[in-house]
């Protein structure tokens, strides 16, 4: 659409500005400095992913698959390998219902109206101490620069928030953003004030004076930048790579009695992850058009986040991987910390790499 290409170049700068400011402090993926997007962590020359126990020729067993999930980009491209028909080529079925919210997630999760389901790492821990039977089966997406704090000017870093007024959406990838931070400089929620905005975008308050930072998603990051040039970028979360991440859930007696359509699955997103690589931009406006938001904004959001491939799954989720030995025990202890979990919960024992494993040791 011609009326939409300004607004879209204008979007990219803003993500660029955000990129070098998120660069030059040093982010990269889970295990890396820094890789060019697109490209996976997986060395054969010094990673050993040893045999799985699956047959990776297992077939689908039949059945359609019904998939569930807050709208996130993680969702948008499993919908975009349905809709490019890679899940056909696998040999198997599925029917995507977006939820409104969490708790409709929980619901579809609990009753066994949904298989599998996207949902944030925080989302898994809290889901699995309901009682939600369910296992992580993939690391889909970590976002770097569609998580941020901006701060008025004069804020150089983490410890200059001490006392500050921050805005921040509580209970989700926000809260966490804010959590890590002050923990990374040596503060707690106590040593600020924080200014919960539930419903409210928290970059309009900075904007307006009326606090000191902001813990803002991407798009409301570009939008407050847009109005207020000279607000200064102080963490992003891909500073803390897979602190902010989209996975994967099964149910337990799905993936255990459906062994052959988790690894369809798995090579369906890795297909995806293929045609990221090959051509984001096209990838990016279908991930919009499915989701019925604007293709720049949807490609820009692309730019901004990780997409984890099968063979990096491989590595992250065993032992040894930084996500299984590090992100999932960070996100339960800042779980505990804001009280959504408690602090006995154990993380480890949610992850089950073993279709990754199958399909990236499979060729």
């Amino acid at each position: 659409m011609p009326s939409g290409r300004p607004r879209c170049r204008a979007l990219l700068l803003a993500a660029c500005a955000l990129a070098v400011a998120l660069l030059a402090a040093g982010c990269g993926r889970l295990g890396e400095a820094a890789a060019p997007p697109g490209t996976s962590t997986f060395d054969p020359l010094t990673v050993t992913i040893p045999p799985s126990p699956l047959d990776p020729a297992a077939p689908p067993e039949p059945g359609l698959l019904r998939i569930t999930g807050t709208p996130s980009l993680g969702l948008g491209l499993l919908r975009v390998a349905g809709a490019e028909g890679q899940f056909a080529r696998e040999g198997i079925g599925a029917r995507f219902a977006p939820a409104d919210d969490e708790a409709d997630v929980a619901r579809a999760l609990e009753s066994g109206d949904a298989d599998l389901a996207v949902v944030s790492t925080e989302q898994a821990l809290v889901l699995a101490e309901a009682g939600v039977p369910l296992r992580i089966i993939l690391l889909l997406t970590a976002s770097k620069t569609e998580d941020v704090i901006l701060a008025a000017e004069g804020v150089e870093g983490p410890a200059d928030l001490a006392g500050g007024r921050i805005a921040y959406q509580p209970g989700g990838d926000g809260e966490l953003v804010l959590r890590d931070t002050l923990a990374e400089a040596g503060l707690t929620m106590d040593d600020v004030e924080a200014i919960p905005v539930d419903g409210v975008d928290p970059g309009m308050p900075l904007v307006r004076g009326d606090v000191d930072a902001a813990v803002v998603t991407g798009p409301q990051a570009r939008l407050a930048q847009a109005v207020a040039p000279d607000l200064v970028l102080v963490r992003a979360a891909g500073e803390r790579p897979g602190l902010v991440s989209r996975v994967l859930v099964a149910r337990d007696e799905v993936a255990a009695e459906r062994p052959g359509q988790m690894l369809a699955v798995v090579r369906a997103w890795q297909d995806v992850c293929l045609l990221d690589r090959d051509d984001p931009e096209r990838i990016g406006a279908r991930v919009g058009t499915i989701q019925g938001s604007d293709p720049g904004d949807a490609l820009v959001a692309l730019e901004g986040t990780s997409l984890y491939d099968v063979p990096q799954n491989a590595v992250e989720l065993f032992p040894g991987g930084e996500y299984r030995d590090t992100v999932v025990g960070l996100v339960a202890g800042l779980a505990a910390e804001a009280g959504w979990i408690a602090p006995t919960a154990a993380p480890g024992g949610l992850i089950d790499g073993v279709f990754a494993q199958t399909v990236a040791t499979a060729s």
